[in-house]
């Protein structure tokens, strides 16, 4: 596990970076166990940094992963507002933001450099969503 906190920590020895860690694996080998149980705790007792974990399981557009995003940085939620859920829909729109994405553009977070944000299940999104779109929006 050293060896991939060490990974982590290079990674943020650059403030100014302009690439992201990848992290694969079989399913079952601990990807998601590395991330909760080394990343975040390390983020979370020896960094400012805050760690903000989005699972893409089921994610359908864009907009879905924009309000998981939002959910985690405003409300700190494990559970996470979706754009298909009443609940979700509700929440933006008596905040007056017609989607998730306006309310994350809105927000006016523009500098990301006090989060690390892991982005997980990325082979379980759903269709029409593709692989390729959710890398080119995150």
């Amino acid at each position: 596990m050293e060896r991939y906190l060490n990974i982590l920590k290079d990674y943020l020895a650059n403030p100014n970076s302009d690439f992201a860690i990848l992290i694969t694996g079989k399913w079952g080998c601990g990807k998601t166990y590395l991330w909760k149980n080394v990343f975040a705790k390390y983020l979370k007792e020896k960094t400012n940094k805050k760690p903000v974990y989005i699972s893409l399981f089921g994610v359908k557009d864009t907009d879905e992963i924009a309000a998981k995003i939002v959910g985690q940085l405003f409300l700190g939620s494990k559970k996470y507002l979706t754009s298909g859920t009443v609940i979700g829909q509700g929440f933006l729109a008596r905040a007056g933001f017609k989607s998730a994405c306006q309310a994350f553009l809105d927000s006016g977070i523009k500098d990301f450099r006090n989060h690390v944000i892991c982005f997980d299940d990325l082979e379980r999104i759903e269709s029409p969503l593709t692989i390729k779109s959710v890398l080119g929006y995150i």
